[in-house]
């Protein structure tokens, strides 16, 4: 997440690490780019609204939407200047390049 943190303000990122135990239900390559499809586009899974989804689905975007927020306020040095929301990354093939 910190990465993807990095990406979002423009900041370089020298070495990007990708956590093969994320502490998920589903695989990472799955919730991380369901939670970003649903962060952009608000779009779920599943036919429904956001109670309708499975509950490990639901936990997982818990999940990734607290490493992203403790990402963003490690990124932001702690002195309440946040990343503007207009920067984003185009995908998460940005964040995570080879």
């Amino acid at each position: 997440m910190a990465d993807l943190v990095a990406a979002e303000s423009g900041k370089s990122v020298e070495e990007p690490t990708i956590e093969l135990d994320a502490g998920l239900y589903y695989p990472a390559s799955y919730a991380i780019s369901s939670w970003m499809e649903n962060r952009k586009h608000g779009t779920l899974p599943e036919f429904g609204a956001y109670n309708d989804q499975c509950e490990q689905w639901r936990y997982d975007m818990q999940t990734l939407n607290q490493r992203y927020n403790l990402a963003v306020w490690k990124q932001s040095n702690r002195t309440g200047e946040l990343i503007p929301e207009t920067v984003t990354a185009d995908n998460w093939n940005d964040v995570f390049k080879d």
